[in-house]
């Protein structure tokens, strides 16, 4: 059997044989290291970097955050294509700052050729983009996407998260066609499918006490979204979950829009407090404003009698930056050439705007002034609604 092998030193001779073997193996890390750096270097990380993330690799987020600012309409549709729930939800470049503000669904508003409606009836008269126009109208904001839900789609998006914890500010009681689910103030575990229930019942408190508790489950399921499992299994459900889930990652506020009560009773009807209501919108979301002056107020007559006429001028008006107030039809119709007529010297580039946005038509100056509109838009038949 062989000895082990003898490690001491045996002299000078020694010593220089482990110095140059030293010497090349500093050579070989030098060399490594150099060769690192500048791998390193080449993709904008600097080598302590690279070594951290390959010792602790990180897990991609399920909600990267958006580079440019979105704002979202958010509507639950239930029986017969009433809305139960309505929302705006913004978040800014960047995506550190996500803002919600509820619409009381019984608000009466001017919906373009249905006159004044509330919210909750607006889908009952056409498909998402009325529902986006008319809010857009109202409110003065532009929309990137509008997104309308049913319940079986609610229920599935807060499936992921499976129970939230929310705290209740108060007892919370609300009745629907399953019965009546009640929560005592203070902390609960809750379900998706009582979450769904709590979001879209109806609250024996009241329709504006109850988005308190709209806000309070919401809290709870945009905690459960900020991981980053709940936040992927979550997309797989919707894309348009992509901006939700971009919120929940953000510093969120809540808000209700101003209003006043106009009558009450079985149903509580709200109108706009429109000082307060526009005070709050471009605080909350500047950038999804439609303009930052005052916008005209537009009255809209159908010269033709073609159907869903005031509809299609309305897709062009409101975003231009013009509030319709009105609408009706010039009596007998017959009218060839769209004008938009405007009043007021001041309200002529306005006028102008208006052309350019209808792609069609001139302006005109009116002979008396009226109180109730700045402009007023006179469809002809030179207006084509699919012509950009």
């Amino acid at each position: 059997m062989p000895a082990p092998r003898d490690h001491t030193d045996r002299g000078p001779r020694d010593r220089r044989e482990r110095a140059r073997h030293d010497r090349r193996a500093q050579s070989i890390v030098l060399v490594l290291a150099l060769a690192f750096g500048f791998i390193a270097a080449a993709l904008g990380t600097r080598p302590e970097q690279q070594a951290r993330a390959l010792a602790h690799p990180t897990t991609t987020t399920a909600a990267p955050k958006p580079t440019a600012a979105r704002t979202v309409l958010l509507a639950h549709v239930g029986a017969q294509r009433r809305l139960d729930l309505l929302a705006v939800a913004g978040i800014d470049a960047g995506g550190k700052v996500g803002t919600l503000v509820f619409l009381p669904t019984t608000t009466l508003v001017q919906v373009p050729a249905f006159d004044t409606q509330a919210l909750g009836d607006v889908s009952r008269f056409g498909p998402a983009a009325l529902l986006g126009n008319t809010v857009a109208n109202a409110l003065g904001l532009h929309f990137d996407e509008v997104v309308e839900m049913n319940t079986k789609r609610l229920t599935a998006l807060l499936a992921p998260a499976g129970r939230l914890s929310v705290r209740f500010g108060r007892n919370v009681q609300v009745d629907d066609s399953a019965g009546t689910l009640a929560f005592t103030r203070g902390k609960a575990r809750i379900s998706a499918a009582d979450a769904t229930r709590l979001l879209i019942g109806k609250d024996t408190a009241g329709s504006l006490e109850h988005l308190v508790t709209v806000q309070a489950v919401l809290e709870g399921w945009f905690a459960r979204l900020r991981s980053d499992s709940v936040a992927g299994a979550t997309a797989r459900v919707s894309t348009q979950a992509r901006s939700l889930l971009a919120i929940a990652h953000a510093e969120i506020s809540f808000d209700t829009l101003p209003v006043d009560v106009l009558s009450s009773g079985s149903v509580t009807r709200y109108e706009l407090r429109q000082p307060d209501a526009d005070k709050l919108l471009r605080a909350d979301f500047p950038y999804a404003m439609l303009t930052t002056g005052k916008r005209p107020r537009v009255e809209v007559l159908n010269g033709t009698g073609a159907i869903a006429l005031t509809q299609a001028i309305a897709r062009r008006v409101v975003p231009a930056g013009g509030e319709i107030t009105l609408t009706g039809n010039v009596p007998g119709f017959g009218v060839k050439h769209t004008q938009v007529v405007y009043y007021r010297l001041r309200d002529l580039p306005a006028a102008r705007r208006l052309v350019a946005a209808l792609g069609v038509g001139s302006v005109a100056q009116g002979n008396v002034a009226l109180d109730v509109v700045d402009l007023t838009v006179v469809v002809g038949s030179d207006f084509h609604p699919t012509r950009t």
